[in-house]
């Protein structure tokens, strides 16, 4: 089905409603095409509009006024301008069906069929109705309510809050990412908050959001330990206040939020021979913010299982990547001069290890070895695929028990090697399949 919105883009002329009627269509299975004019005060407000429902594929934005109204099923008018009765009268005389909720313009012709005003289930029922080729239980479907509204938001950590609103508007869920911070590899969310000014300036703003954002969503899914609102040493203030207004509230841990820096210390001096005694994983600020978690989250995740020791009743949810993106296009440089290149891609050299890999590497290159260390290290995510294609092993993490996002990476990378700690795992040391290109390792002599 092919459908225009002839005016140019504003709250007033109803392009909110149109949108969300459309969102819903495409989530029954109509397939259609939505043309709308490039043009008026909403236009970045609606191509974001676009992205939420997931239309990006639907829509086609045009340059220039329509002409000829030939091909379209359908044309929305919102709202009916004086000089436009002429063009509609027209339209429906060319057999095209024009729906509208001005109430001021009626038609007594078959192909005109009005709709309350900022109604978008009827107006979604109406253009079902007119493409007559959608699943037969969309009519039933169409009346409950929209599927629920859901925000990630907190810290970016190499692109998984904006990977995972994406997949889920591609499944029908309005979704939106919004990080608090400035991705190091330059991963951007739907919306960036408190990127500008001072403290205070920060903070109305991450105030702000939060009211406008427990007023838009209905599920709140948060990373990083990081919530909406804190203001000084005072953190999760808006919490109650969601679970008060019966909001569903998610948090996923990461690992430092959780985990203190100081565990890794101790975890390199171990392997090193040291004796001393075994801090606690967390900070005592670390474990005040898990209890407030606890309390008021409906789901705890991990992203690492070894985080099952501070969350021992957090669900499993692991590293993601868009397999589609990591995909070879070159081969390793290995090919051509016979030099064997492990890349290391540390986010933290104190949590990676990454002076037991630039000690080992240096070791092999002293026994006269063709090897070569890459350093993957404070780049943008698209120059890091670059050397891990060139390259013929990665190390992922050496002092942790669990694989992180560069050895997921590494793996869609046919062919390319991720080696993964196998220290202080316990019970939780992974069986990956024999075909799986990872190798179990662990630092020390």
């Amino acid at each position: 089905m092919r459908v225009a919105l002839p005016d140019p883009l504003s709250w007033q002329a109803g392009i909110e409603f149109g949108l969300q009627a459309l969102g819903e269509l495409r989530r029954g299975g109509l397939n259609f095409e939505f043309s709308l004019l490039e043009q008026g005060p909403m236009l970045e407000a609606s191509g974001f509009a676009v992205n939420q429902f997931g239309l990006e594929t639907n829509v086609r934005w045009l340059h220039r006024r329509l002409r000829s109204w030939t091909g379209f099923d359908a044309v929305l008018f919102p709202r009916v301008a004086p000089l436009e009765t002429a063009t509609i009268t027209q339209i429906l005389e060319g057999g095209v069906t024009v729906i509208s909720s001005d109430p001021e313009f009626r038609s007594q012709r078959s192909n005109f069929h009005p709709f309350p005003r900022r109604d978008w289930q009827s107006l979604a029922k109406l253009m079902q109705a007119t493409a007559g080729n959608c699943r037969s239980s969309f009519l039933t479907d169409v009346f409950k309510p929209y599927s629920q509204r859901i925000l990630i938001s907190g810290f970016e950590i190499g692109g998984q809050m904006q990977l995972l609103a994406e997949t889920m508007r591609k499944r029908w869920h309005q979704a939106t990412a919004a990080a608090y911070n400035e991705d190091f590899r330059g991963y951007q969310c739907d919306i960036m908050v408190g990127q500008q000014g001072g403290r205070l300036r920060r903070e109305i703003d991450r105030f702000l959001f939060f009211l406008w954002a427990a007023h838009h969503y209905d599920v709140f899914h948060f990373f990083w330990g990081i919530s909406l609102w804190s203001v000084s040493r005072f953190h999760h203030l808006d919490l109650p206040f969601l679970k008060l207004l019966g909001k569903k509230v998610v948090v996923h841990f990461r690992g430092l939020d959780v985990v203190d820096i100081a565990y890794f210390d101790w975890l390199r001096e171990s392997a090193r021979g040291s004796a001393a005694p075994r801090p606690a994983m967390s900070r005592p600020d670390q474990q005040k913010g898990l209890k407030k978690w606890i309390k008021y989250a409906d789901t705890l995740l991990v992203s690492e299982p070894d985080l099952h020791e501070v969350v021992p009743n957090a669900v499993l949810s692991p590293q993601v990547v868009d397999m589609s993106y990591w995909q070879p296009t070159r081969q390793p440089q290995s090919l051509q001069d016979g030099i064997v290149r492990i890349v290391h891609a540390p986010s933290s050299r104190r949590k990676k290890g990454t002076d037991f890999v630039e000690q080992s590497i240096a070791e092999l290159k002293a026994k006269g070895l063709p090897v070569e260390l890459v350093l993957a290290e404070n780049l943008p995510h698209h120059k890091i695929k670059e050397l891990y294609e060139i390259s013929d092993i990665g190390l992922d993490q050496v002092l942790y028990g669990w694989h992180g996002k560069v050895s997921v990476e590494l793996m869609a990378l046919v062919g390319r090697w991720s080696a993964l700690s196998g220290r202080n795992t316990g019970n939780i040391v992974p069986t990956f399949p024999s075909s799986a290109p990872t190798i179990q390792s662990h630092p020390g002599p």
